[in-house]
């Protein structure tokens, strides 16, 4: 056994056939300040990731992240570096991407594009970035409605009040959805 398998505590679990799913991970995260950052994060998900019999990534640039990562992070270590760790996960990995039923939706009548934020408010969706290229399009004349949906929190970044505050004309809807119905339904408007 290797060093990592003798980690698993329970015994029933040693013969379990064990599966992990990256839907992000810690490694490739991006944080604050990155002086605050628990490693402790990324070193659960590569001994998890040693553990398991196979690993799953929701996608190809998640598996990359996580995997390029790996030799990095732990040089950040000074005591024993176990080889071939890259290699071990990787031999065992697969993308699974998320399953989604895609409903077709009518063609839109309006010749305005209508840009839609779905996601949570906080840094680690780049929120900067996006409204920064939206106010660039702002400038170079282009129409459009924006939407941002995702649920928001008390300590948003502070880009989406500024956007907010600046233009208010080119807001369709400001504020989560409650429910998938209420998205889709608002994705037909």
């Amino acid at each position: 056994k290797q060093w990592y398998q003798r980690r698993v505590r329970a015994p029933s679990l040693i013969e379990a056939k064990k599966i992990l799913y990256f839907h992000e991970n810690q490694l490739a995260y991006p944080a604050l300040n990155t002086k605050d950052r628990d490693i402790q994060y990324g070193y659960t998900q590569i001994i998890s990731a040693l553990t398991a019999d196979i690993v799953l990534f929701n996608s190809e640039y998640n598996r990359n992240s996580f995997l390029s990562s790996v030799g990095p992070f732990l040089n950040k270590f000074p005591n024993y570096k176990p080889k071939r760790i890259e290699e071990t996960i990787r031999s065992k990995s697969s993308i699974l991407y998320f399953p989604i039923q895609v409903q077709i939706l009518p063609p839109l009548q309006s010749q305005i594009a209508h840009i839609i934020w779905p996601h949570r408010w906080e840094h680690d969706k780049n929120p900067s970035e996006f409204f920064l290229a939206l106010t660039d399009l702002l400038k170079e004349g282009m129409q459009f409605t924006v939407s941002v949906l995702g649920q928001s929190f008390a300590n948003a970044p502070t880009c989406f009040d500024m956007f907010e505050k600046s233009f208010p004309q080119n807001i369709g809807k400001w504020g989560r959805l409650d429910s998938k119905d209420d998205y889709l339904s608002f994705l037909r408007t």
